[in-house]
């Protein structure tokens, strides 16, 4: 359960390493390999509570409630941040298809929006596909970084 100003997080045991969960109003990147479970952690986090929000799809088969966002440009994906709980799966897949300047400002926008309206948006990230300049641009723009297998707040 979420305290303070924290959302909580809907994976067991990571809410109390982060002190109730992940501030509201946050760019949450979680990041790790394909196959760490870091899609997940962030679809559970996508069906917690009662809030809502919108999971938009970039890689993978779409299941139900996800928005198929396979054929959009990031700078289309501000309309459909509805709801608490938002996750783009994948801002890896947003830098591969359109550089790391979309990616950036996908997160810069994200960003803005997140403060606005209180809700978090999660962006999936893969490790070790980027050049290291590009994740370290990224992971200074996010507010919160879960890399998989622990967690920590830059706030």
């Amino acid at each position: 359960m979420a305290t303070n100003n924290k959302r909580a997080t809907g994976v067991l045991g990571l809410d109390p390493v982060l002190d109730g969960g992940f501030p509201r109003g946050t760019t949450v990147i979680v990041m790790g390999s394909p196959l760490s479970g870091i899609e997940l952690m962030a679809r559970q986090f996508w069906k917690m509570e009662e809030e809502g929000g919108t999971y938009l799809m970039i890689d993978s088969e779409i299941e139900e409630g996800m928005t198929d966002a396979r054929t959009l440009y990031p700078d289309q994906f501000p309309p459909l941040y509805t709801g608490q709980r938002i996750v783009v799966d994948s801002l890896s897949s947003i830098i591969l298809h359109h550089g790391i300047e979309a990616g950036l400002s996908c997160l810069s926008t994200a960003k803005a929006e997140a403060a606005r309206t209180g809700a978090n948006i999660m962006f999936i990230f893969y490790s070790n596909i980027h050049p290291p300049q590009e994740e370290i641009r990224v992971l200074r723009m996010a507010d919160v970084v879960a890399p998989a297998g622990c967690s920590q707040s830059q706030e």
